[in-house]
């Protein structure tokens, strides 16, 4: 089996980070996608300012392989925009997915004979993907079958939001709990910064908030009198009936709970959202 990886480089400055990026694809989720790793490569091959992970995967039926490059710099990116090749087509949509659920500052989505999805965090780069599975023919050239890419659109915008999310909540830390109201609410801080992500089941009950369904991976509805909020795994935005407000960093997963931007709750009070 042939993998091919892009290169992406980031420039920052010289700084161990320590990070667990392993943790960004959880086993239950390659499970649930009949997906496995075939080849996963640790930071030692990057750039000293970042700590990077690669891996390759491909489904159980050996259809497809999945190339991840996850990228994580120790202070924040000076431009909140990728910079995308010349060759490149940039898409339209911006930071909203297939599904129109947005994720990430900035994302551009690639579709010809494979899907490819650019997520650019505060802090992350992360690089996803999907090929037909491919070999060296006698001929000594790559070969490929025809894929339809469009069949893989969903399990790409939950591939790429799972790992985004993860990625990001890798560089939080458990802090001491956070005064909610009168609540004590489970709160991890930016290891490499002063964001702070508080526990969204504790937040929603400390300001009476319904969670009301999860939206296979990619959003989150709450709900309180008539109001609905939707917030999206990887998001760096907030709806609130129709309108969109900014939050500081992305909503995060991490050891099986969904964490948001302490800026969700000034927004909350401030009575903006």
């Amino acid at each position: 089996m042939l993998f091919l990886q892009t290169a992406i480089f980031i420039s920052a400055l010289p700084f161990d980070l320590g990070l667990n990026l392993g943790s960004s694809l959880d086993s239950s989720f390659l499970r649930a996608n009949n997906l496995q790793i075939v080849r996963q490569t640790k930071g030692d091959n990057f750039r000293n300012s970042t700590q990077g992970h690669v891996f390759d995967l491909t489904d159980i039926a050996k259809t497809i392989e999945i190339n991840i490059i996850i990228k994580v710099s120790n202070q924040p990116y000076a431009s909140k925009k990728l910079d995308i090749h010349p060759s490149q087509v940039r898409s339209t949509n911006f930071v909203k997915m297939f599904s129109g659920i947005p994720c990430g500052q900035d994302l551009n989505i690639v579709e010809s004979r494979y899907s490819q999805i650019d997520l650019l965090g505060n802090q992350e780069r992360i690089h996803v993907e999907i090929w037909p599975t491919r070999r060296i023919g006698s001929n000594g050239f790559v070969e490929m079958k025809n894929l339809d890419v469009t069949a893989y659109r969903d399990l790409l915008e939950r591939l790429s939001r799972h790992v985004y999310s993860r990625t990001v909540g890798a560089r939080t830390i458990l802090s001491a709990q956070t005064m909610v109201g009168r609540n004590r609410v489970s709160t991890r801080t930016n290891a490499y910064g002063s964001n702070q992500f508080l526990k969204l089941r504790d937040w929603a009950m400390a300001r009476s908030w319904t969670i009301e369904s999860a939206n296979n991976g990619k959003e989150i509805i709450l709900s309180k009198g008539k109001s609905k909020m939707s917030l999206g795994i990887g998001s760096h935005l907030c709806i609130v009936e129709k309108k969109t407000f900014n939050l500081s960093d992305a909503v995060i997963e991490i050891d099986g709970s969904v964490y948001v931007p302490e800026s969700l709750d000034i927004l909350v009070i401030e009575g903006r959202a």
